[in-house]
């Protein structure tokens, strides 16, 4: 019988596993608060050039629609840690969290429904395909699946003790899913059945394809991997050095202070995010990278969740951080309370 390989989770996010609302007929009413300040930032989506969404810790879901300048937070009944967030259009999309907690909006984040599920197990990433259906995976092999908005969600997990950590579609019908111990799950029709492929030994702990061929995966150890066939096979990448001919991330460590937890590729570009707020940016799908020069605080930051939206990245991570990465460069930063372009953060910084 192997050996469980836990997930590897930043320092300062501790999943309180043993904490869980109940669900019930009656709503329920948590004491939420403005959690802006408290909240670490654990993942983010954007939907067009203005509208984006981001959530984290204690039940923050935030809001924002000026191209994620500024920042409202969103009422909902929870106030147990929130893991991934995905819209398939201003309206419509899901958050999931610990103990398989869903939420469901219709108008943008101004009213959450809580849905039931068929798993109480914590769910790590989810995937909106549209108005209908959604994927959610997490702990213990858990995929779940919604085709009617989730009103119901079907239980398709998988047979094995894995943990997924992201699940991603290039359409309805052709998919992936990521996890322990360099598990890639490929679909072609339409998650009907899931094929393991041989991808690496790491955790990955993101994956992300630009179209139906050319994807990148990320994880432990800085594990970088790179397919051009659809997830069929893998190849290693390297992360880059910099001026002075040190590694970007070091590689090869199974140390988690090394991993790099989030990638999106979206056309040529390619950005992924990790520990010590590394940050690294790639023009050619992947199959190079340079790292982007971040202000020294950032190196305190653990980096958390990554998006793209035309030729703008977004990362945000602990202390309700967040950054913009436009060709490569820091375009802007700061936190919820406020984003500035990179000269005024700057100065922010050192007054």
């Amino acid at each position: 019988m192997r050996k469980r390989i836990k997930p590897v989770l930043p320092l300062g996010w501790v999943v309180l596993m043993a904490v869980g609302i109940v669900l019930s007929s009656s709503p329920v009413h948590a004491e939420q608060g403005d959690v802006k300040a408290q909240s670490d930032l654990l993942a983010i989506c954007f939907v067009d050039e203005q509208n984006g969404w981001a959530v984290g810790t204690r039940g923050g879901v935030f809001h924002s629609a000026d191209q994620g300048i500024h920042w409202e937070q969103q009422t909902i009944d929870t106030i147990q840690d929130l893991l991934s967030v995905s819209f398939c259009d201003t309206s419509v999309g899901w958050v999931v969290g610990q103990e398989g907690l869903i939420f469901h909006t219709q108008d943008g984040g101004k009213h959450w429904e809580r849905q039931k599920t068929p798993k109480k197990k914590q769910l790590l990433d989810n995937f909106a395909i549209s108005a209908e259906k959604c994927w959610a995976v997490g702990d213990w092999g858990v995929i779940l699946y919604t085709d009617d908005g989730g009103r119901t969600w079907q239980d398709r997990s998988y047979p094995e003790d894995i943990i997924f950590n992201k699940v991603v579609f290039s359409d309805e019908n052709i998919g992936w899913i990521a996890g322990e111990m360099g598990t890639v799950l490929r679909t072609t029709d339409g998650g009907a059945t899931w094929t393991p492929v041989e991808a690496a030994q790491e955790t990955l702990f993101s994956i992300s394809f630009t179209d139906d061929q050319v994807g990148v995966a990320v994880g432990l150890g800085g594990v970088i991997i790179r397919t051009q066939d659809g997830g069929l096979t893998w190849t290693r990448t390297d992360g880059g050095s910099d001026s002075a001919g040190e590694p970007n991330v070091a590689q090869g460590d199974e140390d988690a202070a090394k991993a790099v937890y989030s990638v999106s590729v979206s056309g040529d570009q390619a950005i992924a995010a990790g520990d010590a707020g590394t940050v690294l940016y790639s023009q050619d799908q992947g199959r190079t990278w340079n790292k982007v020069e971040m202000p020294p605080i950032a190196r305190l930051l653990w980096l958390r969740g990554t998006c793209f939206k035309n030729n703008r990245a977004y990362i945000v991570g602990a202390r309700s951080t967040i950054f913009m990465i436009e060709n490569g460069q820091l375009a802007a930063w700061g936190n919820l309370d406020r984003v500035a372009k990179v000269d005024n953060a700057m100065a922010m910084k050192k007054k």
